[in-house]
């Protein structure tokens, strides 16, 4: 580790209330606690101090997360950003706007899809590290939270490219017509349902569905990413029955393919034979040499 190395922020992002909604009630899912959202706080900054980095950008938040994961940390520098928290994820929304201000090399977002959505509101072009401490995430990624500060530190002590380790992730962009309402976006889908009733956005009710849009078909992810990823296995199917099919039809469409060769062979290359008006003459003695050729071909060896 060298303290010389001159290297960018990386911003740290946690959501005190992710692993918390009504999937602790309806689906047994588990829960995260403070303490275990400080512990991979702690791993992100140990991990990104070794690889050289020490100027981290984070906020506050209702339980202290960050400040008790490094108040025992000596050898890093917080910049911490000064907001007024109204304890929605429009804070998320204000800190990743001032870590783009600052100009921070990479973000570490610990929480879930919704809280990687919020961050992506204010930077659209976020480089982020999606940190799962949430359930039933298709966005966020479980991944060992040392490895993934290993990793920012390195970008931001510029040894290794963004563009070189990075990939752009879609987004679905919505625009409300008829309300007053800001355009939005969403990570992994965007679903309309037919219920006056909104509740705590989950679907009970599959009835209620009318059309969702998806960034990305994965028949092991769960909600509608694991639904639109049935439809890969269909059309697998479907390519195995067009292909089988067409292995059959490949010598038919092949004796056409010959003809029709033929014909510009006749009309394009050797133009001078359809002048004078012996157009069909000329294409069937032509047709006739062919197979006269092959015929001796195969004849003679």
């Amino acid at each position: 580790m060298d303290d010389r190395i001159a290297s960018r922020p990386i911003g740290i992002v946690v959501n005190p209330r992710s692993g918390t909604d009504v999937r602790r009630s309806v689906a047994a899912a588990g829960s995260v606690t403070v303490e275990d959202k400080a512990n991979v706080v702690r791993r992100v900054v140990r991990g990104a101090r070794e690889a050289g980095a020490r100027h981290f950008m984070v906020h506050h938040d209702s339980h202290r997360i960050i400040r008790r994961a490094t108040e025992t940390m000596r050898d890093v520098e917080l910049s911490w950003i000064d907001m007024d928290l109204t304890f929605t994820e429009e804070d998320t929304v204000a800190a990743v706007a001032a870590m783009r201000a600052a100009d921070c090399a990479v973000v570490v977002v610990i929480g879930g899809d919704g809280t990687n959505r919020a961050a992506a509101r204010a930077w659209p072009d976020l480089p982020v590290v999606p940190l799962s401490t949430g359930t039933n995430n298709a966005f966020s990624i479980m991944v060992e939270a040392t490895v993934a500060g290993a990793a920012c530190g390195h970008l931001a002590t510029g040894r290794c490219r963004l563009d070189d380790v990075a990939r752009m992730a879609k987004v679905v962009r919505v625009t409300p017509r008829g309300a007053d309402l800001p355009d939005d976006l969403a990570l992994v889908d965007a679903v309309a349902v037919d219920d006056p009733y909104v509740g705590s956005f989950e679907l009970f009710d599959p009835a209620t569905l009318r059309v969702a849009v998806v960034t990305r078909a994965e028949p092991t992810a769960v909600g509608f990413a694991g639904v639109a990823g049935l439809v890969e296995p269909v059309g697998g199917l479907i390519g195995v029955v067009a292909v089988t099919m067409a292995e059959a039809l490949l010598p038919w469409g092949l004796t056409f393919a010959a003809g029709a060769m033929l014909y510009i062979i006749s009309h394009e290359i050797i133009p001078e034979t359809h002048r004078s008006g012996h157009q069909k003459q000329a294409t069937t003695g032509l047709a006739i040499g062919l197979v006269v050729m092959l015929f001796l071909d195969v004849w003679l060896g």
